[in-house]
């Protein structure tokens, strides 16, 4: 009898320690899901045919829409729209462009972050701001052809669309 309660005190304990590490795991992840969910930035101004995809969901995107971490925007024809993110950074996306937030996040208190865009085609300027400054190896912006640590700096990028 006593080695059947061992072996059912182990079981139980094993349950526990297994739902115990599911809720740590669960945990852990909860931030990242929460993150997408968050506003990073907004539009500041926009003119033209102007979209934003999130959730598999396109919407218009006009003076004042919110832009979350996994958001891609896109301009249309003689379209352009500027962002402005939690942390000062300024993006400017020109005529026929496509840029996906792969992920953001910044905390204002210790002006620190990382951010990570993913620009597909079309033209595009970014103004960095406090996370650059803060962590300079924590922003890289990627292209189809290059991947880009951004040290704080005013730069231009043009990726050409590809019939």
């Amino acid at each position: 009898m006593k080695t059947t309660n061992c072996i059912n005190a182990l079981r139980t304990t094993g349950r526990q320690a297994l739902t115990m590490a599911l809720l740590v795991c669960a945990s852990l992840l909860l931030p990242t899901w929460a993150s997408a969910q968050e506003k990073i930035g907004s539009v500041t101004t926009s003119h033209g045919k102007v979209s934003l995809v999130r959730d598999n969901t396109t919407i218009n995107a006009s003076i004042g829409t919110e832009i979350r971490a996994t958001d891609v925007l896109r301009t249309g024809e003689a379209s352009n729209v500027s962002i402005a993110f939690a942390d000062g950074t300024r993006v400017l996306l020109g005529p026929n462009s496509q840029l996906a937030m792969e992920s953001y996040a910044f905390n204002p208190e210790n002006k620190k972050g990382n951010m990570a865009f993913n620009f597909a085609k079309g033209t595009m300027r970014m103004i960095t701001g406090a996370i650059t400054k803060a962590n300079p190896d924590q922003a890289v912006l990627k292209t189809p052809s290059a991947t880009a640590g951004i040290r704080g700096t005013d730069f231009i990028v043009d990726v050409p669309s590809v019939n």
